[in-house]
């Protein structure tokens, strides 16, 4: 072959090559998101597209920790698609959007569903799965690039060490608790150099006093105290420990 045409093939080949490399591709990804255990979130599926699409289909695969509450929302980049979500195994479901006018999906980024799950007591680090994944483009072909599973962090909002906050004094009703998180009880540990009574009250997270007792310290030093909490819902509390000397307060949380 002609050593003009070797370098325009291999000049040609080049630019197809980068061009390919710089070119946005058809995404389609999960959002990764922190959530607390024993709480409600959203799963974000997002898509990025260079090409036109009108429809899309794809499984979800829910991890352990992770509970779907079958409720889904279109986003805002349509204009009159349907979307529909179909068990099809133990923690899986298939999503598919369609137009009965083969609609164009609007822009070319953004988020496209959303599904509504719940976090279970255990903290962890786990992987939405997108799966069998279709972007339909105008003429029915698959012009999916690529898809990017989305990683859930499950943190605990308390701390196993409590930090005190103390008013007066150095050592007096410092307190730590444990378990915590804990079913129905739990045992506060506190320093006291006196004898004298103490009151600990029971908040809500919002400030509402739940109940208040009065503890007697057995000790000079360290002392224990069983909290029976069995009435209460699941849900975080402030513990607040004092006299007429200083107060001192930790979180908690109660699982049921």
């Amino acid at each position: 072959m002609n050593p003009f045409y070797k370098l325009l093939n291999f000049t040609y080949a080049l630019l197809l090559l980068l061009s390919s490399s710089v070119l946005p591709q058809n995404i389609l990804s999960i959002r990764d998101t922190t959530i607390e255990i024993s709480s409600k979130f959203w799963i974000e599926v997002h898509i990025e597209n260079r090409n036109d699409v009108v429809g899309f289909q794809f499984d979800i695969t829910f991890p352990n920790e992770v509970v779907y509450l079958d409720s889904i929302i279109l986003g805002t980049r349509f204009t009159d698609h349907i979307v529909s979500n179909t068990p099809i195994a133990n923690k899986e479901i298939r999503i598919l959007s369609f137009s009965l006018s083969n609609s164009q999906i609007l822009d070319s980024k953004g988020l496209i569903v959303k599904l509504l799950c719940k976090t279970g007591m255990d903290v962890s680090e786990t992987t939405i799965s997108i799966t069998n994944a279709i972007l339909a483009g105008e003429n029915g072909t698959n012009v999916l690039d690529s898809i990017k599973n989305g990683i859930i962090k499950i943190s605990n909002p308390v701390s196993i060490k409590v930090s005190n906050i103390p008013i007066k004094s150095n050592n007096t009703n410092k307190i730590s608790v444990y378990p915590n998180p804990f079913n129905n009880s739990t045992i506060i540990n506190y320093f006291s150099n006196t004898l004298n009574q103490l009151e600990l009250t029971t908040f809500s997270i919002d400030g509402r006093v739940i109940k208040r007792v009065n503890i007697v310290p057995s000790n000079i030093g360290q002392n224990e105290e069983i909290i029976n909490m069995s009435s209460l819902a699941t849900g975080m509390y402030i513990l607040k420990l004092q006299n007429n000397e200083s107060i001192s307060a930790a979180k908690v949380l109660l699982l049921k």
